[in-house]
């Protein structure tokens, strides 16, 4: 019965420290939480900033109310409610097509919304679990207060912080994506469609079916892809299959093209087009925001007429 009892208290303090992860992890890269709540059409664009850094303070404020204990009486009915709304919201966003996962964990974890709307539920079982067995709390401690209203104030302002960062450098803060120079490929990456174990040069490129600047890379990526001593391409898109069969056709790729989740996207890369030359199964250069025309183009001339790089004509 002890052990029951003690597996009881750890509950809210395990979903509130939950919480406040999910929001430092949202704050220190918003960009794809903003995303995810654009996508939702609830709010005007413009709104989009200021909306996250509210949410995500009250989120990382909650987490640590949670975590610390204060006011359970209040709190842990309010966290019921709270996460039968968030349930109800994904429910919803995911059913209508507007967006793909919850958006809860900044694309660092992927779940799929099945996966998501269950942990809610066993989240709602821990809290319910300790406000049933709840034992009457003691007076206010104002510590208890400040820290809860600090940590908000941190993932709030860690939010502004990030999304500075992001505008003056092109790369999150914190959560940095995995595509790096000199590290090994993982299939995850590209869906499957490029073998970690294959000798040979691919270029992945990441693409977004309304992204302006990745309708005007058609013809040289299908040259690269089919010129011989080339690297063969893959596409990646965040999109759906019939979306991405879509942009395939309007722009005339014959590469390759493969989906990921946006959750998964966002994690990976920062903004499209993003070009990764993955060589030997590692990662051997990357370009962000941009696809290698002028590098590949050269190659391609090399390729197609030899002799005439030999000479040095230009």
């Amino acid at each position: 019965m002890n052990l029951l009892s003690d597996w009881t208290a750890l509950g809210a303090p395990l979903v509130g420290a939950i919480l406040l992860w999910a929001a430092v992890i949202k704050a220190g890269n918003p960009g794809p939480f903003m995303t995810h709540l654009g996508r939702m059409g609830v709010v005007d664009r413009s709104r989009l900033y200021p909306l996250a850094v509210v949410l995500l303070g009250v989120e990382g404020a909650w987490g640590a109310a949670l975590l610390i204990g204060l006011q359970p009486e209040m709190l842990l009915p309010a966290t019921l409610v709270l996460l039968a709304a968030l349930t109800g919201l994904t429910f919803w966003s995911t059913s209508t097509g507007r967006t793909e996962d919850c958006g809860c964990y900044g694309g660092q974890v992927d779940l799929t919304p099945a996966q998501s709307m269950a942990l809610n539920g066993l989240y709602a079982l821990l809290i319910a679990t300790a406000w049933l067995t709840l034992e009457p709390s003691g007076a206010l401690a104002p510590w208890e207060v400040a820290l809860a209203v600090g940590a908000g104030l941190g993932t709030a302002g860690l939010t502004m912080v990030a999304q500075r960062h992001q505008r003056l450098h092109r790369e999150p803060l914190l959560g940095r994506s995995p595509l790096r120079e000199g590290r090994r490929w993982k299939k995850g990456w590209a869906a499957g469609a490029v073998d970690p174990s294959d000798d040979g040069e691919v270029l992945v490129v990441y693409l977004g079916p309304t992204c302006p600047h990745c309708h005007r890379w058609g013809r040289i990526l299908n040259v690269v892809d089919e010129v011989a001593g080339l690297p063969g391409v893959v596409g990646v898109v965040r999109a759906s299959e019939e979306e991405r069969k879509d942009f395939a056709e309007t722009h005339g790729f014959r590469f390759p093209m493969v989906t990921l989740t946006r959750g998964r996207m966002a994690r990976l890369v920062s903004g499209v087009p993003t070009s990764v030359l993955v060589e030997g199964g590692v990662i051997r250069k990357v370009w962000v925001g941009s696809i290698p025309e002028e590098e590949f183009q050269d190659r391609v001339k090399r390729a197609l007429f030899p002799s005439h790089a030999r000479a040095g004509a230009p």
